[in-house]
């Protein structure tokens, strides 16, 4: 019992009156062969009211037949219309009818003594509910062992108790068949005739399967934010990409006009040397020309200003090169559709977008096999093969590593784009998870757990597969198969997001 919660028991005061509840003898009489339940605790035989009666209420007062079986000799709240007319074998069929109704019903049903020990339990529909019934009777809930209480929780809940309030969905869980179970139960303080209080009546019910629900929902939609997000943050570089494209379209024009003034300039020079070597040796402007081309070192800008072009000109060419792949990776152009794409052209598109992911761990090589023009939605496999690209690069550490990437043919009608890396590889207790949203091997803050997922969803949508095969310390292959045409892809998918 947790040192929070308040103590409890056995020297707190209870009524005594009847040793057995009615409703349990009752039970043990319309079924004899039931398994018996340990004594229950002493608790008053009377009825029982949710409030304390009011002032010069008429009193109940309980009675035993001459067999000895309780039984309600009278009552103004809590029985049937005319029980304290009954005869012992109809009040014994009312409780059996009661009993069964109680076992049709998909919760459980349980009272407490005033000291909050269970001393009833009903499992209900023949589960067992929180706890077997013989781990319960006797014991408050708090010192069950079974259970695993939140200390807060439990010391608030007993808070109540303590105040005789009634509660609704206290939850609480323990461990069930190798797992954790949930379960929830609300509850009315009861009170004898004379306003005191004898104890707790309720109802619980386990809600392991709502909280599961829940916790999936939950990851479900912070897989579609981190979906909107990626969604997001490609339309942003699409934006940015068709912004850069506009003043990088007017330097690659300008130049190549640049070039062409740059070579009549040069030919215009070379025609003053040859008017130079005409002027007289002595002449003083032959000797000026002479000055001016020592100190501009005429002869080295010769040769230094065009490598400086041809070097502009691969920067400039490099970057409508990576507008263009930008473009090309989020499809910015037009909506999401199904249409023949090479996939070789997205794969590198993709290496030139993650190249400073890639170029400080490991060298890539290719081995790209003759492949058809592959129904897709280029966009979606071109983010498929970015998440196993950088998985790749990320899983090399210490000595520079190699990532292969192998296209091919496969059998019935689909193809093969596989990436492999040199990286730590993957445990083996991982490797049924690594497509599960949410689970990385990570350190916090390096990942969300959602690329592999995301990428999972792709290729399903695109009726592929993906497979992994991993050795810890020898590397990872990513299996990625497509097939070529989707004449059976349903059309309502064309503008899905992954």
């Amino acid at each position: 019992m947790p040192e929070a919660l308040p103590p409890r028991g056995p020297g707190a005061r209870v009524p005594a009156v009847s040793a057995v509840m009615p409703e349990e003898a009752a039970f043990r009489a319309a079924d004899p062969g039931a398994d018996a339940p340990p004594p229950a605790l002493p608790i008053a035989a009377l009825p029982i009211a949710a409030t304390p009666p009011a002032a010069g209420a008429p009193a109940a007062s309980a009675a035993l037949p001459e067999n000895g079986a309780p039984r309600i000799a009278a009552a103004d709240e809590g029985a049937e219309p005319g029980e304290e007319h009954m005869t012992e074998a109809e009040l014994r069929a009312s409780r059996a009818r009661y009993r069964a109704l109680c076992n049709l019903a998909s919760d459980f049903f349980w009272e407490t003594d005033a000291a909050h020990r269970v001393c009833l339990y009903i499992p209900g529909n023949g589960h067992q509910g929180a706890l077997p019934r013989g781990a319960q009777i006797g014991k408050a809930r708090w010192e069950t062992p079974y259970l695993k209480p939140d200390a807060a929780g439990w010391r608030r809940h007993c808070e109540v108790l303590d105040s005789h309030r009634p509660f609704r969905d206290f939850e609480f869980s323990r461990p069930k068949q190798g797992a954790e179970a949930y379960f929830s139960i609300s509850g009315e303080p009861m009170f004898d005739a004379a306003g005191a209080f004898i104890g707790y009546r309720g109802i619980g019910s386990e809600i392991t399967a709502a909280k599961a629900a829940e916790a999936e929902r939950l990851g479900l939609e912070e897989q579609l934010r981190e979906a909107q997000k990626l969604a997001s943050v490609g339309q942003l570089a699409a934006g940015v990409a068709h912004e850069i494209n506009n003043p990088v379209g007017y330097v690659h024009s300008n130049f190549g006009t640049l070039e062409r003034y740059v070579g009549e300039l040069f030919g215009l020079l070379a025609a003053y040397e040859a008017a130079e070597a005409e002027l007289p040796p002595a002449s003083p402007r032959r000797a000026e020309l002479a000055r001016l081309k020592q100190g501009l070192d005429l002869d080295y800008l010769r040769e230094d200003i065009p490598a400086l072009m041809r070097e502009s000109r691969e920067g400039i060419s490099r970057v409508r090169k990576i507008v263009a792949d930008l473009k090309d990776f989020s499809r910015a152009d037009g909506p999401l559709q199904w249409e023949p794409a090479d996939l070789h052209r997205g794969i590198d598109s993709t290496l030139n977008i993650v190249a400073n992911e890639i170029r400080y761990r490991a060298d890539v090589v290719k081995r790209y096999g003759e492949l058809p023009e592959v129904e897709c939605m280029p966009s979606q496999l071109n983010q498929v093969f970015m998440n196993l690209l950088v998985n790749a690069a990320q899983a090399i550490e210490g000595p520079r590593g190699t990532i292969t990437i192998t296209t091919a043919r496969a059998d019935g009608g689909r193809v093969r784009i596989d990436v492999a890396d040199t990286g730590a590889g993957i445990a083996a207790e991982h490797l049924g998870r690594i497509f599960d949203p949410f689970f990385t091997t990570k350190p916090v803050g390096k990942g969300t757990g959602l690329g592999l997922s995301l990428s999972y969803g792709i290729v399903q949508k695109h009726r592929g597969c993906i497979e992994v095969a991993s050795e810890p310390g020898k590397g990872t292959t990513f299996s990625v198969l497509l097939p070529v045409c989707q004449e059976a892809a349903p059309a309502g998918d064309a503008g899905a997001a992954p």
